[in-house]
This record gives structure tokens, C-alpha cells and sequence, in this order.
């Protein structure tokens, strides 16, 4: 495979023909007034739209000199970033990491060369009309004199102010001192200023991804609650059970105990015979047979023949149509079991006949384990499982068996089989509330054992912190006269709970990183190495609706696909189409620079995340600036609205949580398909007092939808055929932006103005630069992209670890094949070769008819090109 080297342009602000400032931005920004919400959408005050694609500038990286902030604000301009999150400020500007605040006991006091470094950057970012996102908290430890147990503060203090006054009221000191600071570059406070277009006021680590995380039992060590906000976690729990309970009787009345509930095994001791059980019937050459064993009290199965290659299925002793189920409801299995010889057995319970050509997903990992390998000894023993149901099922259509095919030749005795609901207790043997020792369950632990009820209470608590915590920030931060759009967290751990205390916020935000390294250490880590595009377990789509709410703009605040990535090209490929499809407001990569490009000489990624040393992601942020903010990409024709309460979303925090990648739970039943979010748009609400009836959802088309492996969006414009991961790709074909991604190699595919036959699996995209749809534009930038590494990385194909990160220059594949473009007049246009920076290096060789222009790009060495009318 050939490839060609090609240098990170640190600094680049070359005005050449590729820039996508000139298309996208508008300035100075703020010019519009101060940015508002219509619906799901931005709108400044003067009604003026506004979409946003833009980076991250972390730590360091927001304190540039003055030149080098120049410097950088050009380079986002020519990008086309409109929008730079301004992240990780609360540090201290002597730290290694970098920040405003000064170094001193109070931590909040800012650092005056720091601030200055800080209120350029906006100024010159505002000039060129690049607005900006204002992150106000996330590595604050609140080094305070009067914060007494400073060495067991929690790693960046983020979550421990959801309920500790005295550390909540520092946070509001300093978001009170960032946001009322006055910039003297533009003469305006931030909290005045109309280019910070949003403030955010936390960035991650709610209280309840500090539960499910393990923060509060001990099992997250990085992030643990500990010393003196152990026993304050502990008072708030049990004040708020006061509030709501009064007292013990109060709480074992509202938890209420259960004990086990009725077998639904008919005729389990056989009293009747084998009534109630199915025909006993072996298979595929097995032979047994079922006898009544007196002496045992139990069905004796006696196995004499088996096939050449047994199956569990081919000997079944089972119950038809005695059971329901509901999803989220626990239940027990418990059997005795014997053998004449030592072997294994295993359990289903499944559909009884196919539905959508499934049978069904009732089991959690636990029950799953059990059911997979039930030892059999030649000794009578007890086997028993406890496990949380994952679909609801009623009506009987439901098949309990035990799966003997796989035992061997011999006898197994089964006897007492129970199948019910099991008991669940309330409060355990000497909690009091005046004793302070009500126990707060670990979601994936103890949790399980206890009610319902006990179970949404305790959720409920850290729920409550969360929004609770959300609501008081906002309405101090517009008591201050803060005139921008809040948001108040942005990481969806906790499936729709998180989703739902987040929803006071004026914007919804949320983080989404498809193959993030497993350590910051760059050469001690793993990574997936999984394809956006092929991937058969995880859905782009799906991850795109997390914290998507109804009537309320919908941004990412951090995404990537971090290098070393070997599917990093197919990353804004896959996320952006259906990003506007979903019609998500702002799109941030994760990040531009965690450092001070005055001092920064590599010309090739160092890192996982930077994209100022990334030329890839260089080239495709231009790309897909255009493509995206100018809404190149149709959203959906159809909004699906789905209904959840409060309520509904807390008693199944654990279905939603374990369940995250695929977060539209509806009542009582399994994950939509992942089709729907492919096909319409999906939006949640919480304000209706209802739960979605998954029969209601779009009856007609669900069925069809639910067993495609190829889908297509209602616009008609993204078709992603996901069949198999060896010929997965995804087809954009709208009038000004089109692209073919994923295994293409040695394809002949198309779009309606480009057709291709390369030789590498690529993103190849065909881009409008003119606003005219391609077959009239006289402006296109052709892209092709694929793998990119240093020259002399040594990396890990299985576990994605570099142990050699290399060097310069990058060395990009090369994509060869043949391109077509179709035009309304080819003999209007030529092809230019382009350099790194976007400049014409040479004219293409092509060939063309009247409406066709094709291109050899076998002969050049290059990611892009530039078709332009001559």
C-alpha cells in the first residue's frame, strides 16, 4: 500500500482558497445580540440562526501570548471553528496543567498575567467571529483555608459541592468572580459579554455518576468520597429520609418488604404425573426417555443415545405457557438435581415461538452465567438464581426448560422446581435511622436484594442532589444578571435520570468518545480499534440521542475518535450526518491543544486527543465546518417524542445504566431497534406525567424497521448498511454534500454526483464550497482520507497500545482509484492538486464527457483536491 508524508500545521493561517472561515463565520461575534433557544434550536436576539462547530482549548492551551493567540484564532477561522469551549480554567496558572487562579491558600484570587492571557484570546476570537463556551468548573480542589480535610478532597472536588454548603458556596465564588471579571480587550464583564454565547456552569461528576461510578461505597478509589464528607453524605441521606419517612415505621411501611411469591412451575413435585409439562420429544438422533422416579420424588430423564455432535436443545424437559414476566422485576429459579454420573445441564427461558425472528432477552449477566452451566453431581443438590427480567412478556408465550442434550449417557433426577418472584427486604436487622446507619445500596451490589422501593429511594437521594444542586446554580447565576445560556452537567452515565436532572438547564449537553484510550499513560493503554461504521454492538445513532430533549437546543460539547485510532477517519463521517439529522445544535472535538503553542514543535500527533498536531482531523473539521453549519445535512422529517417520568426514569436507573449505549428504554419492554434512531429523530420528555407505550411508536413501520440490517433516513439522505462489518458503509447523498465511508475497497458505489472504485477502506466526500448544490457548483473540494501514523510508531494492532508514538512526517495511505463527478457541464471545470495547507499544487489529469469529470487519483499524493470552474 502506498503512502505519502504530510506535516500538522501548528499555527496555519494561510488564506487560501480552502477556508472555511470565509463561508461559515460572521463577524465580530455577538454582533446578533446574545445567543437564545427557539425550540431545539439557537436563535440570537435579533432571530439570526446559529449552529455550532468548534474545539476544546483545555488547561494551558487557553493561555496563549498574545501573538500566539493570534496565531490560533486564524487558524480556527480558517478551520472553521465558530464556537471554542473554553475548558480547565480553574487551576492554578503555576500548576503543570495550567489556569486563571492564583497560587495561593485561597484558590480563588486570579493570577493578573493568566487573566490577561485569557480575556485576548476571547477578545481576538470575538474579532474574527469565533464565539465562545465558558467552562466555570472542573479542577477546583477549592483549596480553602477554612476546608479543613484538604488531604481527602475527591479529585477535582466536582461532586462533593452537591452537598456540602460550605464548598457549594465557594463554587459560587467563583463563578461569581469568573463571570462578573471585566475584560478590558472589549470593556464588557463576561457575564455582558454577547460572544460567550454559553455558560457552564459543571462539567461532569454529578452525584449520580458519582454513585453508579462507586464513589460513595468505595469502589472508585480515584474519585472516593472519604474523610470528613464520608459522614456528611451519610446525615444528608438520612436528613432526607427524615423529611420524607419520619421514622422507622415510616420507611418499612414505604419499602415494604416482600416475601418470595407463588411458584408458577404447574405441577412441580409431579403430583399429577408430568401434567403440565410438555411433551417429552428428543431429537437430531438422541435418545431418553421420562419416568417418574417414586422412590426420589422426581422426573427421572434417562439418556441412552447421543448424535455425534449433541446440542443442549436436543433433549428438553420444560413448561410451556405458565409464566409472565416483567421487565425489571426479580425473580427466583430453584431446582434439586441428580445424576447417575457427574456432567452439566443448562436453562432456558425463552420464547416459546419466535417473535421478529428473536426469542427473547429475559436474563442479566447473573442469570445468564447460572443458566449457561448447571453443574450435576451424583449427589442430590440445590441449584438456585436470583435475576433481575430484562423484558416484560405476559399472555403465557414463555418457555422454561431444562437442556440435557449436552449431559452425556446416563440418568438426571429433577425434582422441587420453583420459579417466582423473589423475596425482598426492606430495611436489614438493626438499621435505624436514629442511628444513622440506613445503608445507601451500591446499584451493582447488595442492591439488588431490596424492594422497589428502597431501591428508587435510593436513587431518588442522588437524584435530588443532582437537580436539586442544577437549579440552585442557574438561578444564582442569573440572580448575577448572566445573560448567556446555561448548561449545568454533561455526562449521561445514569441513562435517563441523568437525563432528566439535567433537563432544567437551558441547553442540553453531552460527551460522546467512540474508542477512548483506556489510560492517560500514551504508552501503557488500550483501545478498542472498533469501527464507527462496521461496529455491530454499538450505534452511533443511539449515542446521539442520550441526552436529547425535547424543545431544547442539544449540543456535544466533546467528541473524538483519538489517534491512534485505526478508524479515526470514519469518525465525523458517521457522527456528523446523523448529528444533523437529529438536528444536535453544536458539535465540539475534543481538543485543540492542552498547551502553549509557543512552545509546541512536534508536527505530528503526540497524543491522544490534540488536533492541533492532527492533520486528519485537520482536514476533516474544514470539511464538515461547512457541511455542518450550513446545514448541508437535512434533519429529520419525523420527530419521535418519547415520554418518561421522573419516576419511571429512577426505578429503572439500572436498565438504563447498563443499557447506556442504547438509551430509549420504553416501558415494560426491550430497546427499540436500532434503526429507529437511524431513520427519524428522536427527542425525550419528562414533563407529561406519562410513559411511552411502545405499542404507540409509529405501529405501522416499527416491525419493518426492527429486523433491517440497512437503513435510511426519512430525508432519504444517509443510508448506512451495516449487513455485515466486512461490507458496512455509510452513503451520504444530499445536493451539496456527499461521501461514502467504511469497507469501499474494491467497490464500485455511488452517490447521485460521484461515483468511486478506490483500492483502501476510506472516507471519500464531495463538498459544495459555494452554497450551490454540486451539479450547478462552481466551488468543490473533493476529500479522500483514510489511516493515518507516524513515521516509526510502534503500535499494537490487538490491544491499540503504542509503545513508539514516531515521529514526523505523518504518513497518510494513499487512496487510489478512479472518481467520477457528475456536473451539468464538465467541460467548465478543472481539477487542482492541493498541498497541506489548501494550496494548488498542480492541475489533475483527467478525463471527461459533457457531464462527467474523472480523476486518476492513483498519480497524486495528496488528500484533496479542488474543482473549480475554469
Amino acid at each position: 500500500m502506498a503512502n505519502f508524508g504530510i506535516k500538522a500545521l501548528v499555527t496555519d493561517k494561510s488564506r487560501t482558497e480552502i477556508h472555511a472561515g470565509k463561508i461559515v463565520l460572521d463577524a465580530p461575534a455577538g454582533r446578533h445580540g446574545f445567543l437564545k433557544s427557539k425550540g431545539d434550536n439557537f436563535v440570537f436576539e435579533d432571530g439570526t440562526p446559529f449552529r455550532m462547530w468548534g474545539t476544546n482549548l483545555v488547561f494551558n492551551g487557553n493561555l496563549q501570548s498574545h501573538a500566539g493567540s493570534e496565531q490560533m484564532a486564524d487558524n480556527f477561522a480558517k478551520i472553521g471553528y465558530n464556537c471554542i469551549r473554553l475548558h480547565g480554567l480553574d487551576a492554578a496558572a503555576a500548576s503543570s496543567f495550567g489556569g486563571v487562579l492564583a497560587n495561593t491558600s485561597s484558590m480563588m484570587l486570579f493570577d493578573t498575567a493568566a487573566m490577561d492571557k485569557l480575556d485576548y484570546l476571547i477578545y481576538q476570537l470575538k474579532i474574527r467571529g469565533i464565539y465562545t463556551k465558558l467552562c466555570t468548573h472542573n479542577f477546583n480542589a477549592f483549596k480553602m483555608s477554612d476546608v479543613t480535610d484538604q488531604a481527602n478532597m475527591i479529585k477535582n472536588g466536582k461532586v462533593l459541592p452537591y452537598f456540602d454548603p460550605l464548598l457549594e458556596n465557594h463554587y459560587r465564588e467563583l463563578v461569581q468572580a469568573l463571570l462578573t471579571h471585566v475584560n478590558p480587550y472589549t470593556g464588557l464583564a463576561y457575564k455582558d459579554e454577547p460572544s460567550i454565547a454559553i455558560v457552564e456552569l459543571a462539567n461532569e461528576d454529578g452525584t449520580l455518576d458519582g454513585y453508579l461510578g462507586g464513589s460513595f461505597n468505595g469502589t472508585y478509589t480515584g474519585k472516593l468520597v472519604q474523610g470528613i464528607w464520608g459522614p456528611m453524605i451519610n446525615q444528608s441521606w438520612h436528613q432526607w429520609l427524615t423529611k420524607k419517612y419520619a421514622s422507622n415505621a415510616g420507611i418499612a411501611a414505604a419499602w415494604n418488604a416482600r416475601a418470595a411469591g407463588t411458584n408458577m412451575i404447574v405441577n412441580p413435585s409431579y403430583s399429577n404425573n408430568f401434567s403440565g409439562w410438555a411433551a417429552f420429544a428428543p431429537n437430531s438422533g438422541a435418545t431418553a426417555n421420562r419416568t417418574l422416579d417414586g422412590a426420589k420424588n422426581a422426573a427421572k430423564i434417562s439418556i441412552t443415545a447421543q448424535p455425534a455432535t449433541p446440542q443442549p436443545y436436543h433433549i428438553l424437559f420444560a413448561q410451556v405457557g405458565t409464566l409472565d414476566l416483567k421487565a425489571g422485576e426479580r425473580y427466583e429459579v430453584s431446582f434439586d438435581i441428580e445424576g447417575s454420573v457427574a456432567g452439566n445441564i443448562s436453562c432456558e427461558l425463552v420464547y416459546n415461538t419466535a417473535i421478529n425472528g428473536k426469542y427473547g432477552n429475559f436474563l442479566d449477566s447473573v442469570g445468564t452465567n447460572f443458566f449457561n452451566n448447571v453443574p450435576v453431581t451424583t449427589t442430590k443438590t440445590t441449584r438456585s438464581v436470583v435475576f433481575n427480567c430484562k423484558e416484560t412478556v405476559v399472555g403465557g408465550n414463555i418457555k422454561f426448560d431444562f437442556a440435557l442434550g449436552k449431559f452425556g449417557i446416563g440418568d438426571v433426577w429433577i425434582s422441587n422446581v420453583v420459579f417466582r418472584k423473589a423475596a425482598l427486604k426492606a430495611l436489614d436487622a438493626g438499621e435505624d435511622i436514629n442511628s444513622l446507619n440506613i445503608a445507601r445500596p451500591y446499584l451493582f451490589a447488595p442492591f439488588d436484594d431490596y424492594t422497589i422501593e428502597r431501591q428508587a429511594d435510593t436513587v431518588r437521594f442522588y437524584y435530588e442532589l443532582e437537580y436539586d444542586f442544577g437549579v440552585r446554580m442557574m438561578s444564582f447565576a442569573r440572580g448575577l444578571g448572566v445573560r448567556q445560556l446555561l448548561t449545568v452537567n454533561n455526562w449521561s452515565t445514569g441513562g435517563n435520570a441523568s437525563t432528566c436532572a439535567q433537563s432544567a438547564a437551558d441547553v442540553m449537553d453531552a460527551h460522546i468518545y467512540w474508542d477512548h484510550p483506556s489510560s492517560s499513560n500514551i504508552t501503557n493503554f488500550t483501545m478498542h480499534n472498533k469501527s464507527p461504521v462496521g461496529d455491530a454492538a454499538i450505534s452511533m445513532p443511539h449515542l446521539l440521542v442520550y441526552n436529547a430533549v425535547k424543545d431544547k437546543p442539544f449540543i456535544l460539547s466533546e467528541v473524538d475518535n483519538t489517534f491512534p485510532a485505526k478508524y479515526e477517519y470514519e469518525f465525523f463521517p458517521m457522527l456528523v450526518p446523523y448529528a444533523a439529522l437529529h438536528n444536535v445544535s453544536g458539535i465540539f472535538k475534543f481538543a485543540y491543544t492542552h498547551y502553549d503553542l509557543d512552545t509546541l514543535a512536534q508536527q505530528y500527533p503526540y497524543n491522544f486527543f490534540n488536533t492541533s498536531n492532527n492533520p486528519l482531523m485537520k482536514i476533516m473539521s474544514i470539511v464538515y465546518s461547512i457541511a455542518f453549519i450550513k446545514g448541508y445535512i437535512s434533519q429529520a422529517n419525523t420527530e419521535v417524542a418519547l415520554d418518561y417520568t421522573p419516576d419511571y426514569t429512577i426505578q429503572n436507573l439500572r436498565r438504563f445504566s447498563a443499557n447506556k449505549d442504547f438509551n430509549l428504554y420504553p416501558a415494560g419492554g426491550s430497546d427499540f431497534p436500532i434503526a429507529l434512531p437511524a431513520t427519524h429523530k428522536i427527542r425525550k420528555r419528562f414533563n407529561k406525567g406519562v410513559v411511552t407505550d411502545p405499542s404507540t411508536v409509529l405501529p405501522d413501520e416499527l416491525p419493518a424497521l426492527a429486523i433491517q440490517t440497512a437503513y435510511t433516513s426519512d430525508t432519504g439522505e444517509i443510508t448506512w448498511d451495516r449487513t455485515a462489518s466486512t461490507t458496512a458503509y455509510i452513503k451520504v447523498d444530499a445536493a451539496k454534500f456527499q461521501s461514502l465511508t467504511g469497507r469501499i475497497a474494491g467497490r464500485s458505489l455511488a452517490t447521485s454526483n460521484m461515483s468511486i472504485n478506490v483500492d483502501v477502506d476510506s472516507a471519500v466526500s464531495l463538498l459544495s464550497m459555494d452554497d450551490s448544490p454540486l451539479q450547478t457548483s462552481k466551488k468543490m473540494l473533493l476529500t479522500l482520507l483514510t489511516e493515518q501514523k507516524n513515521t516509526g510508531q510502534v503500535k499494537n494492532d490487538s490491544t491499540g497500545n503504542m509503545t513508539n508514538w514516531g515521529a514526523y512526517p505523518v504518513m497518510f495511505n494513499k487512496v487510489s482509484g478512479v472518481i467520477t463527478i457528475t456536473l451539468a457541464d464538465a467541460s467548465k471545470y478543472a481539477v487542482y492538486v492541493l498541498d497541506v495547507e489548501g494550496k494548488r499544487s498542480t492541475k489533475a489529469k483527467t478525463t471527461k464527457t459533457a457531464t462527467t469529470i474523472t480523476i486518476d487519483t492513483s498519480l497524486y499524493y495528496t488528500p484533496w483536491f479542488l474543482i473549480v470552474q475554469n
